[in-house]
């Protein structure tokens, strides 16, 4: 058995952002923590305001660690920190990078650490604060306590909708997605992925930067007025290609 430690310090809690969203946030944290930690350890979850206005939660375990040349990468997709993760634990790293799509949307900062292997590890997520919503009978939610997008309920998986125009990285991207829970769209051109936007809610978009139709650029502007926080897929990773599509909207920049 693990032991689980809670140290909820934080007075001010209250958050604007999407429930489904950051609950999917917290989910993979406490997840990769019970996953990395053996038997007889310790997972812990605290919560703090480190400053006026900002609540920080960390979720710490006494687990396998992470190598210090690796912290850097470990948000990165298909990176876990050391390839003996890989072959033990399975998995490819997908949750991290999702997950700081998602917290980045939201406007804040997630954040690694770890004295190195063996020794455990400390992820931390810090996000802006709001004032307690008051709310009387029968009365919306004031402006500043609603979601920054599209209500979702919290009771479904995360939707994301992956857009490519390769059939094969699609089918594979999907399998492995919904291997770690997620609910997978497909779409192979910018046009069919608008369409399918237009029908559904998705929490968020991966999508690949040379499409047949438009770019990736344009399909994320567009996903970007809906709410929608995305992750590029490009062959190109200079500096200006990752600048150009941070500018589009995209979260982050995969190559």
């Amino acid at each position: 058995a693990l032991e689980i430690e809670l140290n909820l310090n934080a007075h001010d809690h209250f958050v604007q952002g999407d429930p489904a969203r950051l609950q999917q946030v917290f989910w993979n944290l406490i997840k990769n923590s019970v996953k990395f930690t053996e038997e007889g350890g310790r997972v812990s979850l605290a919560t703090s305001n480190p400053q006026p206005g900002q609540i920080e939660i960390a979720v710490s375990d006494t687990g396998i660690g992470i190598e210090p040349d690796k912290v850097s990468k470990i948000f990165t997709a298909f990176e876990q920190g050391q390839s003996s993760i890989t072959r033990k634990f399975g998995g490819l790293g997908l949750g991290l990078a999702i997950s700081k799509a998602m917290v980045l949307a939201h406007g804040g900062i997630i954040s690694a650490s770890s004295p190195g292997p063996n020794r455990g590890a400390t992820f931390s997520v810090r996000l802006g604060t709001i004032a307690e919503p008051v709310v009387h009978d029968g009365e919306s939610p004031p402006n500043g306590a609603e979601p920054v997008s599209r209500p979702v309920s919290a009771n479904r998986p995360p939707r994301l909708l992956v857009v490519d125009d390769h059939e094969d990285t699609c089918t594979g991207l999907k399998m492995i997605l919904e291997r770690r829970g997620y609910d997978i769209t497909i779409a192979y051109t910018a046009d069919q992925a608008a369409e399918k936007a237009r029908q559904e809610d998705f929490d968020l978009l991966i999508s690949d930067i040379g499409l047949p139709d438009r770019s990736g650029y344009e399909l994320m502007q567009e996903m970007r007025d809906r709410g929608v926080p995305g992750i590029a897929l490009s062959g190109f990773g200079m500096e200006h290609d990752v600048n150009r599509a941070r500018a589009a909207g995209f979260s982050e920049h995969l190559t």
